[in-house]
């Protein structure tokens, strides 16, 4: 039996992160969902909340960044943050 940590390593995450970032350069940060496309998951799906848990550790290791624009949560890979 599979389970979503087997699915979406670390790695796989902060890769989503990185390619949605590169969608919209000029923002340098992405909402959720923009995540989850990339990781070709529904938003409401109990992958999406393994992923948005995995962000919560992420940004406690110092990997990601969370901010919010226009009241939308949204993440940076900080090897991106200058």
């Amino acid at each position: 039996m599979s389970t979503h940590a087997d699915a979406f390593p670390d790695e796989l995450i902060l890769a989503a992160i990185d390619r949605a970032t590169r969608h919209r350069p000029r923002e340098g940060a992405v909402i959720k969902a923009s995540i989850y496309l990339h990781l070709a998951i529904p938003s409401r799906s109990g992958p999406a909340r393994h992923v948005h848990r995995r962000l919560q550790v992420l940004e406690a290791a110092g990997l990601v960044e969370r901010s919010r624009r226009h009241s939308l949560e949204v993440w940076r890979d900080r090897k991106s943050v200058v």
